[in-house]
């Protein structure tokens, strides 16, 4: 099979996810051109509604016209810290509270990532995070940089920390009743016709989810 393959992916999908998926797709069709554009949820979507691109792997979009997506996976935050951090060493889970006090790195205002923990905060009655002073980052990357480093805590999609975590350059923790999820679609251009290589990486990544997580 020979063609040209165009995935547009939001940043954690691009870095954390596709990878593995890109380098067994390759292997089984290495005559194929790939390009992966990555941006925002609202950019990988629009890239793929005005057939720019094949498919989008991104968050939920709303009021997009043709671009469908199906839920391919979702997944859970986690609490991290860095290891020279006094938190590293405490034995007993935190409270929100105690959290909320430490968690100085945070994504810029208006992001997904920053909703998601604010909305959090607020259910569980932990108002003062509101107005508790932190370092905006707009990267991920330089995030867990900063956390690695001993700046507080903070909480990330588990996929864009499992090699962190494993190297123990970030250390998990444990917070009262956090329950935090990040949901993760597949996009795709329903008045267009996909190429068979678009077919094939849809393929893939459904045969590769396991049941819970299947488009």
């Amino acid at each position: 099979m020979t063609g040209e393959l165009t995935i547009a992916a939001s940043a954690v999908m691009g870095n954390y996810f596709l990878s593995s998926f890109i380098a067994e797709f390759y292997k089984k069709y290495p005559l194929i051109s790939i390009r992966l554009e990555m941006g925002d949820s609202a950019y990988v979507t629009h890239l793929v509604e005005e057939g720019l691109a094949d498919v989008a792997l991104s968050r939920h979009v709303r009021n997009l016209k043709h671009c469908k997506q199906k839920l391919l996976i979702k997944e859970p935050y986690v609490c991290v810290c860095g290891p020279s951090s006094p938190l590293a060493a405490l034995k007993r889970p935190l409270s929100a509270k105690e959290f909320a006090e430490n968690y100085l790195v945070m994504r810029q205002k208006g992001s997904r990532m920053r909703s998601k923990l604010e909305e959090w905060f607020k259910s569980v009655g932990v108002y003062e995070f509101l107005s508790t002073p932190v370092i905006e980052v707009n990267s991920l990357e330089s995030s867990k940089q900063l956390i690695a480093r001993g700046f507080g805590a903070a909480a990330f999609p588990s996929i864009a920390v499992r090699q962190e975590l494993k190297r123990e350059s970030l250390i998990m923790l444990s917070v009262e009743n956090f329950s935090v999820t990040a949901d993760y679609f597949l996009g795709y251009n329903d008045k267009r016709e996909l190429s068979p290589a678009a077919f094939e990486l849809i393929s893939l990544l459904t045969e590769s989810m396991k049941p819970k997580d299947q488009i």
